[in-house]
């Protein structure tokens, strides 16, 4: 699958409200695998912090807003595992640099079966204080596959809290960093994909937005082309 070229366009590196939208997307794609493990109808969940997100569950609707992609994201990921059963943690927790928007594009794959894992953000080499939490309350199992890994952290130097066992992808440039994704996703079902979704990298950010959702509900991994053609990471995961 692909979507139609789209003209480079020069975006700044961080755009919150952004990366805002396309955390809860990525992560609310979850809800279709993970129904029942939210608040029932009209009950309101407790929000993750003082200036963080609030969400209000009505009928077959989650809405989630708060003051930072970060905040975001770790209330999603808390409102689908809560972390209070086995049944109710994540296999593993996916930790991204909210300043790569594309890198958490592509990892948004990572949030389909079998891993299931909630993507977070950190900052640079720090992580926020609502994404420490979240690790520390969701308790991930740590997958078999990956060699027990409880957090994966794609292009994120930061430390995680704990000792849990983490796994971890360098940074590297998007099409580079969506080839190892997509790599790692088939490592943990141990198969290829026989689908995958390639993209612009200079296509305007609310363009690219629904693919994390399309890509976390289908499982489909994230590729990237350029203007310039398909390089060289995406032709080879493509051949593969």
């Amino acid at each position: 699958m692909a979507l139609g070229s789209a003209p480079v366009s020069s975006l700044p590196r961080k755009r919150p409200g952004a990366l805002r939208l396309a955390s809860v997307l990525a992560l609310g794609a979850c809800l279709l695998a993970a129904c029942g493990k939210s608040a029932g109808p009209g009950k309101s969940l407790s929000p993750v912090a003082e200036q963080g997100a609030v969400s209000v569950v009505t009928g077959n609707t989650s809405r989630i807003g708060g003051s930072d992609a970060a905040s975001d994201a770790a209330a999603v990921a808390r409102s689908i595992y809560p972390g209070l059963t086995p049944s109710s943690r994540p296999e593993a927790i996916v930790l991204v640099d909210e300043g790569s928007y594309q890198t958490a594009l592509a990892a948004s794959s990572l949030a389909s079966i079998p891993l299931n894992a909630p993507l977070l953000f950190s900052s640079g080499g720090s992580l926020p204080g609502v994404s420490s939490e979240a690790i520390e309350n969701l308790h991930p199992h740590g997958d078999a596959s990956l060699g027990g890994a409880q957090v994966i952290r794609v292009g994120s130097s930061a430390s995680v809290p704990g000792k849990l066992r983490t796994l971890t992808l360098p940074a590297r440039a998007p099409a580079a960093a969506a080839a190892a994704i997509a790599q790692l996703l088939a490592r943990a079902r141990g198969s290829e994909p026989h689908q995958a979704i390639v993209v612009p990298t200079g296509a305007p950010r609310s363009q690219l937005m629904p693919v994390a959702g399309l890509s976390a509900q289908s499982g489909a991994p994230i590729l990237f082309a350029t203007s310039a053609g398909v390089p060289s990471a995406t032709a080879a995961a493509l051949q593969r």
